[in-house]
């Protein structure tokens, strides 16, 4: 009785303590059960066995092979792998071919990351993955297909994911997806295509990921209907004219247009749906767009982000955004807009954040934001304003967080006095504000929180129009003049005296109360997806493994099914002590990423605290880099992945140890 009660808690110790590569031995993990087969494991391979979580409750144990990065030049014997494998990893290395049933003895597997090895169409032979009914994903990432052909779908009915990044495909044969009946996801981003592969057979198909290849016409008859992302980004588009996707009208939710070579006469977007849609992402940056069209979004209701950034826009009309009672976010940065229509922005409900910067607006309308309440964050860097004034609103604001006016020639003159004791009274994060700086006169300039507006002795522009006129009709009109003088010197004090005691409200209001948010994870990671091999077979152990139990937030992990990639990053970033930043080159170029970095930015300004944490696992040069991630790397000490590995284990402390410490305040950042 003794000896069985000690085999228990010997098996209960090894399940909450033991390292992964034990469970390659661990008689307990397979049905009470230690079959060779079972045990097995091929040479230069580990073979392992991986907790699988649900809601944060351990479920069971998946059997996994990892074969990658070993200089294999062909798949191990069949015969030497464990029958109960899920998982199998064989990227990185130099598999030239798959002969048939290459997969017999594991009909289990439900991964299979074939990713960067020379295989091509033909080395694949038909029946290679003869077996596999259950598996889920299948990755052939950085191959040399060209011209994607063979029948393999007739032998993954079950396969969800399905991903040929960087495989130099030129064309793809039109049957090679019909079996796969099951698949939701496929991405064919960095290749040479030139049209869209024919997936309509594919009727549970919710996502397909085309960036950056050749496209260079929208070919829906090769899409099914109940498609919910496209990514069309950086291809060769040029005219939507005879386009329609009336069809997809109650499905498509994410629609990335970017970079393309779409030019205005060619870009009529509001035929594309010829109805109402629920498309929720559209983004259509750098294309040559030139202006924004009422027509455009007249049915884009549900729409929450727009993007139109670095388009050469130049005009907006007043209500291109009317019907867009869901918009959150609007980026049109980097365009060449001179003025804002009065309403462009007026009445939308939902509106969070607004990206102006890297234009050349001169003034902002009266009211700007009028009946935008939720509004939190303006950017308006690097435009070409002199001033704010009271009518444009900002004090009438009460969820505005974040205000960014970087890079502006402000004027220290009368324009600017109301705007001067605004930022004396505000809450508002105003970025940068130390180093702002206004121009007094032609060689004086001085910081803005220098600039004392009390010492102007600023008078209406009518009365600069009226004294002049005054002084030739002296004698005829002196008392005419007098009492007009008086009249507007009082009415200026009133008023003035009124906007004082609104400063005084709002001085003994305080600041207002910030909404508590549940933090449910130690550490939300940020990272390119050309990076997640690392994260997932490197940080993600050691971090979460028993020696640091580290809770961490990962995007393929822990996102909501159902919710929008935005919305998800939202919710993570808030739900998180601090925000871990994976920086590569990939990361870099990453529009997720960029988000996610927005995203964390928001936080530090919401929370008044530094919550950000960088890893450099590459070296990437700072021009590249986008303006808040630069000077955070200027200003903060951040981890760099060592190349040897006996440097690693002071890395994986150090890290360890910052993780586990209070955030910081966000005054350190900024005035360090």
């Amino acid at each position: 009785m003794e000896l069985v009660r000690f085999i228990v808690v010997l098996y209960m110790f090894i399940n909450t303590y033991a390292h992964p590569m034990w469970y390659q031995h661990n008689l307990f993990l397979v049905n009470t059960t230690s079959s060779p087969e079972i045990l097995r494991c091929p040479p230069k391979c580990s073979c392992s066995y991986c907790l699988v979580s649900y809601n944060g409750t351990d479920v069971r144990y998946r059997h996994q092979v990892d074969c990658s990065r070993r200089k294999l030049t062909q798949i191990p014997d069949s015969n030497q792998l464990p029958t109960d494998a899920e998982i199998y990893f064989l990227q990185n290395n130099s598999i030239i071919e798959l002969p048939n049933n290459s997969f017999r003895t594991t009909p289990n597997l439900t991964i299979l990351d074939l990713s960067y090895n020379l295989l091509k169409s033909e080395s694949i032979d038909r029946y290679a993955f003869k077996g596999l009914d259950k598996l889920q994903q299948l990755k052939l990432d950085g191959n040399q297909f060209t011209v994607l052909k063979g029948r393999w779908c007739q032998f993954l009915p079950s396969v969800e994911i399905l991903s040929f990044q960087k495989c130099l495909i030129e064309s793809v044969s039109r049957d090679v997806l019909d079996g796969c009946k099951n698949l939701k996801q496929i991405d064919f981003f960095d290749n040479d295509l030139n049209k869209i592969p024919d997936c309509h057979q594919n009727r549970k198909l919710k996502s397909i990921n085309l960036k950056q290849n050749r496209v260079n016409y929208f070919l829906v008859k090769n899409l099914p209907t109940t498609i919910e992302n496209i990514d069309l980004s950086m291809n060769w588009l040029h005219d939507l004219k005879h386009v329609s996707l009336e069809n997809f009208a109650q499905h498509l939710k994410y629609f990335n247009l970017a970079n393309n070579n779409f030019g205005n006469s060619r870009f009529i977007i509001e035929h594309l749906f010829n109805g109402s849609n629920v498309i929720e992402v559209l983004m259509l940056d750098n294309n040559n767009l030139y202006a924004i069209y009422k027509t455009w979004l007249i049915y884009f209701v549900m729409l929450t982000y727009f993007s139109i950034s670095n388009s050469s826009i130049s005009i907006i009309h007043e209500q291109s955004f009317v019907n867009c009672i869901n918009l959150r976010f609007i980026d049109l940065s980097g365009n060449k807009i001179t003025s804002l229509a009065p309403k462009l922005f007026q009445g939308l409900e939902n509106l969070n954040s607004v990206y102006l910067q890297g234009n050349i607006i001169t003034r902002l309308p009266e009211q700007a934001f009028y009946g935008s309440g939720l509004l939190e964050n303006i950017i308006m860097a690097d435009n070409n304003l002199t001033t704010i004034n009271e009518n444009v609103g900002l004090q009438k604001l009460k969820n505005l967080k974040q205000l960014d006016i970087q890079s502006n020639p402000w004027l220290c003159n009368c324009d600017l006095v109301w705007f001067r004791h605004w930022v004396n009274n505000t809450s508002v994060t105003i970025s940068n504000l130390d180093a702002l700086k206004c121009r007094a006169s032609s060689n004086i300039t001085i910081h803005l929180l220098k600039f004392d507006a009390d010492s102007l002795h600023c008078l209406s522009p009518i009365i600069s129009i009226a004294i002049p006129s005054c002084i030739v009709l002296l004698i005829t009109i002196t008392s005419v003049v007098i009492w007009y003088i008086f009249r507007w010197d009082f009415r200026y004090l009133y008023q003035r005296h009124l906007l004082r005691k609104q400063y005084q409200r709002l001085a003994d209001g305080g600041l207002p109360p910030l909404d508590g948010v549940n933090i449910r994870f130690d550490v939300y990671v940020s990272y390119s997806h050309e990076d997640l091999d690392w994260v997932i077979h490197v940080l993600q152990p050691k971090l979460e493994g028993a020696l640091h139990n580290f809770k961490l937030c990962l995007d393929y992990r822990d996102f909501t099914a159902g919710d929008t990639i935005f919305n998800n990053i939202i919710d993570s970033v808030k739900s998180s002590h601090k925000t871990l930043l994976i920086v590569t080159k990939s990361f870099i170029a990453s529009e997720w990423c960029f988000f996610e970095v927005e995203m964390a930015r928001t936080k530090m300004f919401d929370a008044n605290e530094d919550s950000i944490l960088i890893v450099l696992l590459e070296d990437v040069d700072v021009v590249h880099m986008p303006n808040f991630l630069r000077m955070l790397m200027q200003t903060k000490t951040y981890l760099k992945w060592p190349d040897e590995e006996e440097d690693r284990a002071k890395f994986w402390t150090t890290l360890a140890e910052v993780l586990k410490t209070p955030n910081a305040h966000k005054d350190w950042l900024i005035n360090n």
